[in-house]
C-alpha cells in the first residue's frame, strides 16, 4: 500500500481544476437553497392552507441537507487545493535542489578542469626545462660540441635527475587531476 502511494502523484493542475468544478458546485447549490428559501417565504406568504407546514418543513430539511452539502464539498476543495499547494511546494524544492546539484557539479567539474590544466601546464613546463637541459644539438656536429653537450648534461645532472622525479610526480598528478574531471563530468 505504502508503495502505491508513494507512486500517486498529485496533477497541480487537474487538481485546481477539479477544486474550481467544486467551487462552481458550492455556488449552484446555494443558489438553490436561496430559490427554495425564496420559494418558502412566497408560499408562506401567498397560501394559508395546512399543507404550507408540511411543505415548509419539507423545504427546511432540504436546505439543512444542502447546507450538509455544502460543507462537505467545501471541506473536499480545501483538502484538494491544500494538496495542490503541498505538491506545488515539494515540486518547487525539488527544482531548487536539482538545480543546486546541477551548479554544485558544474563547479566541481570546474575545479576539477582548472586543476588538470594546471597539473598538465606544470608538466608541460617540467617537460621543457628537462629538454631544454638534455637537448641534442645537431648542428654542432663536432667532437668538442660534444663532449661540451656531456659536460653541460654532467653539470646539470643533479638538475636532471631532480627534473625527472618531479616530473615523474607531476605527470602522476597530472593524471590524478584527469580521473577526477572525467568523474566529475559522469
Amino acid at each position: 500500500m505504502l508503495r502505491e502511494v508513494e507512486h500517486m502523484a498529485v496533477n497541480v493542475n487537474a487538481a485546481r481544476d477539479q477544486a474550481n468544478q467544486i467551487t462552481n458546485q458550492i455556488a449552484g447549490l446555494k443558489r438553490a437553497k436561496t430559490q427554495l428559501t425564496d420559494y418558502k417565504s412566497s408560499l408562506a406568504a401567498n397560501w394559508s392552507g395546512a399543507e404550507v407546514r408540511y411543505v415548509s418543513k419539507g423545504i427546511d430539511q432540504v436546505v439543512r441537507q444542502i447546507d450538509d452539502v455544502i460543507n462537505r464539498l467545501t471541506s473536499l476543495s480545501n483538502a484538494i487545493k491544500s494538496a495542490a499547494a503541498v505538491k506545488r511546494e515539494e515540486d518547487a524544492a525539488a527544482r531548487a535542489k536539482a538545480q543546486a546539484a546541477a551548479r554544485a557539479k558544474a563547479q566541481r567539474i570546474a575545479k576539477a578542469k582548472s586543476d588538470f590544466e594546471k597539473a598538465e601546464a606544470e608538466y608541460k613546463k617540467k617537460k621543457k626545462e628537462l629538454e631544454r637541459l638534455t637537448k641534442n644539438d645537431d648542428d654542432a656536429p663536432g667532437e668538442f660540441d660534444a663532449l661540451l653537450r656531456v659536460s653541460k648534461i654532467f653539470e646539470n645532472f643533479e638538475r636532471i635527475q631532480k627534473l625527472n622525479e618531479e616530473l615523474e610526480k607531476s605527470k602522476d598528478l597530472m593524471e590524478s587531476k584527469r580521473r577526477i574531471w572525467d568523474n566529475a563530468r559522469r
